[in-house]
């Protein structure tokens, strides 16, 4: 009799790993700013370094669940990326600055919905198939 094992979710976990890698890069990039530069940016680094940090630890979590092939793990990934989603509007929202980033914040928050709906539909989508590819 042979013993067939649930397939690892190889999409979802380079997708995780890349938000993580991509946030740790963030969060170190906030620790390199020149001080002449930190005081014209309008979101303070040791907030973004934190917030940054966070949002890599999640997504290792994350990572590290899917790997494991843990039951939960599509759960905390929806949530995950629904919270990074809103994050990042709610991010841009206060921070915009210049004119051009004032400018560009429609499309940005039509953008962040589309990709934000994308996400939910793929993810709930794949759950209730009982897929794990």
């Amino acid at each position: 009799m042979t013993q067939t094992f649930p397939r690892r979710p190889r999409r979802l976990i380079f997708l995780t790993a890349c938000l993580m890698l991509f946030q740790f890069g963030a969060a170190i990039r906030a620790l390199q700013v020149p001080a002449d530069l930190a005081e014209k940016i309008s979101l303070p680094l040791p907030l973004e370094f934190i917030a940054s940090g966070f949002w890599a630890l999640l997504f290792a979590l994350c990572t590290l669940k899917l790997i494991r092939l843990e039951a939960d793990a599509r759960r905390y990934i929806i949530l995950a990326i629904i919270g990074f989603i809103i994050y990042s509007t709610a991010r841009l929202l206060l921070f915009a600055q210049a004119d051009y980033d004032q400018q560009r914040l429609p499309f940005l928050f039509i953008t962040n919905a589309i990709i934000l709906l994308m996400t939910v539909a793929y993810l709930l989508r794949r759950s209730t198939n009982g897929e794990n590819q």
